[in-house]
């Protein structure tokens, strides 16, 4: 799938389980960061098409 996903949360287990998600759907270009601080520079970087928050 040619997408680029970047996993933002300061929980590891959380950002592994969705990464590994993420590539048995076949995503390739997974970032990962731990806070929004640490995010921004990814976006800025490569601008998101879309965007999806999701509060757990």
């Amino acid at each position: 799938m040619k997408c680029r996903v970047l996993i933002v949360d300061d929980n590891a287990p959380v950002k592994m389980l969705f990464r590994e998600l993420l590539l048995k759907e076949g995503v390739a270009s997974i970032s990962e960061a731990e806070n929004g601080v640490e995010g921004l520079p990814h976006l800025e970087a490569r601008p998101a098409k879309g965007a999806d928050t999701w509060d757990l």
